[in-house]
């Protein structure tokens, strides 16, 4: 893989590290100068035009904060995102920042550090709001709540039928009661997954967002 990042990137490899994906196959990159994240995703068109359109999501938030979030890295020939054959399969591939600190979920949710965090939220919605993107308001993603019935399907997997019973409660509320006030809501695009493990610190507070996997134009707080 060495070989291969050297000469789409022209970067001088030191080391690289395949960690955890849940769509992609990731990998942290060390090189002489810095580090970096290698996304590598099998290929489709549709999914392909959902990382174009996140990459241009990271590039207008990176222009009003840099260093917030990850920042996409050209190839050696200019792009952002390549459709490659490895080890004969097609893939998507692109190159992001490394950006460092502590995972939220790793340190102790002091009153200032849940502050930063609103306050960083808010910046970047409010950011946000000036986007437009119709690849992603085209999106229809069962982790956008305004489209939870996309999950109805699943209720019968519950084996334990208070359990079952319970999550069906929910949704018979969220039908009754939300569904119908949706049409009226503010939506923006939204980064739609900023759980402890998308979210880093620094000196106390947060430092970045990342993993916009899940970006949906949905109803704003």
């Amino acid at each position: 893989m060495n070989s291969f990042f050297e000469k789409a990137f022209s970067f001088q490899i030191i080391e690289t590290k395949k960690l955890n994906g849940y769509e992609s196959e990731n990998y942290l990159i060390k090189t002489v100068d810095n580090y970096y994240i290698f996304k590598k995703y099998p290929y489709s068109k549709d999914l392909k035009s959902l990382i174009k359109a996140e990459n241009k999501v990271l590039l207008f938030l990176s222009k009003k904060y840099p260093n917030r979030f990850p920042n996409p890295i050209k190839t050696a020939d200019g792009f952002y995102l390549k459709t490659l054959i490895i080890e004969g399969e097609k893939y998507i591939c692109r190159m992001l920042s490394f950006l460092d600190g502590k995972f939220f979920g790793e340190v102790k949710h002091t009153k200032k550090m849940l502050e930063s965090f609103g306050i960083f939220l808010a910046e970047m919605n409010i950011q946000l709001m000036r986007f437009n993107n119709d690849t992603i308001k085209a999106r229809k993603c069962p982790w956008d709540i305004q489209y939870i019935h996309l999950n109805k399907k699943y209720i019968d997997d519950i084996v334990n039928t208070k359990d079952r019973s319970l999550v069906q409660y929910f949704f018979n509320q969220f039908e009754e009661n939300v569904v119908p006030l949706i049409p009226s809501l503010r939506k923006s695009v939204i980064h739609n997954d900023t759980n402890e493990w998308n979210v880093l610190t620094k000196n106390g507070k947060i430092s970045s967002v990342i993993d916009f996997g899940d970006l949906a134009y949905s109803p704003i707080i």
